[in-house]
């Protein structure tokens, strides 16, 4: 939902994601995580969020987008999706 909500449904299905590589989530194409094949219906979600540095997965190369998130994981993700902050000018 953080993907759809910063394009507006604009997502982009291909790009880079700084210091992990390119994807293309289409058939054949490919993934810079290894738990997100390019045929996942959340792939261009996951590495457009991660292509905007708002994640970098779990680790090890993955992403496990089986696991659910905390709440304080979801805030650090709205936090940069969104650029929230605590105490403003």
């Amino acid at each position: 939902f953080l993907a759809k909500a910063m394009t507006g449904n604009n997502v982009p299905v291909s790009g880079t994601v700084p210091g992990m590589g390119d994807y293309n989530c289409v058939a054949g194409g490919t993934s810079v995580f290894g738990d997100v094949p390019p045929t996942d219906p959340g792939c261009k979600h996951i590495h457009y969020i991660a292509a905007q540095q708002i994640t970098s997965g779990c680790g090890g190369g993955n992403y496990c987008p089986t696991t659910p998130l905390t709440r304080d994981q979801m805030a650090v993700f709205l936090t940069k999706a969104f650029h929230f902050t605590l105490y403003g000018p």
